[in-house]
């Protein structure tokens, strides 16, 4: 994690993708809220994000210690972050879309 905090850029992609799933969960729920509500289901879109989406973004920061030039786990990570980040925002947009249908 140290990594990540040194590095401003992967600091700022790491914001942007916890800024656009925490979005997109909470979104989530409202649209499960309109429904029947089920718990099991809101406890797996709280935790699935975090465990398909962040984890694997915090992995490749901590890869880093094994690269010494940074370049390659560097560009790894930058294509990741930017990935989720465009899914998290077409989730966005679905369920936004849904809300107010």
């Amino acid at each position: 994690m140290n990594i990540i905090l040194h590095h401003p850029a992967m600091l700022a992609m790491l914001w942007v993708v916890l800024v656009l799933i925490g979005l997109t969960v909470i979104f989530r729920i409202v649209n499960e809220l309109r429904g029947k509500f089920d718990l099991e289901k809101v406890a797996t879109l709280l935790t699935r994000p975090i465990l398909m989406d962040i984890f694997p973004l915090l992995l490749l920061g901590l890869l880093m210690l094994a690269d010494p030039t940074h370049v390659v786990i560097l560009i790894w990570y930058f294509v990741a972050a930017i990935a989720i980040a465009l899914r998290a925002l077409v989730e966005l947009v679905r369920q936004l879309r849904q809300l107010l249908s």
